[in-house]
């Protein structure tokens, strides 16, 4: 469907977070990388029309979107209060709550408040450290 209403058009810009790890984020040299801009580069191969992402603060991002001045928003969390202005893709992710990620090892960045948080609500959880995203 997304591709039919955006077959008209040569590129389409997505925006998204600029540090929103390991979906969005940008590399050392200002490159937008991530799990999202992945998928984006797939869509963009499978349908011939060019992605241009462009990752920055999120609120910028948002106020963008809100304003009609991107064609899309990457990574937009469902809520039924954004349902009344968004129109949402299916997600790509299926975990849907911590019981999800029960029989897996999850990655943490050392110091990342999500250790504390998943130690404290699933401490059978298996996690895997490391320094950075």
């Amino acid at each position: 469907m997304m591709s039919v209403l955006f077959s008209y058009k040569k590129s389409i810009t997505v925006v998204g977070d600029a540090h929103y790890p390991p979906f969005t984020f940008l590399d050392d040299k200002g490159n937008p990388q991530g799990y999202v801009v992945d998928i984006w580069k797939l869509w963009s191969k499978k349908t011939g029309i060019k992605v241009v992402h462009k990752l920055m603060r999120w609120e910028d991002a948002f106020g963008m979107v809100k304003l009609g001045k991107t064609d899309m928003i990457d990574s937009l969390l469902y809520s039924e209060e954004q349902d009344r202005f968004f129109d949402f893709s299916k997600p790509f992710s299926k975990v849907r709550s911590l019981e999800d990620l029960r029989g897996y090892s999850v990655g943490v960045q050392i110091g990342d408040y999500a250790v504390t948080y998943l130690k404290k609500h699933m401490p059978e959880l298996s996690l895997r450290f490391f320094d950075s995203y």
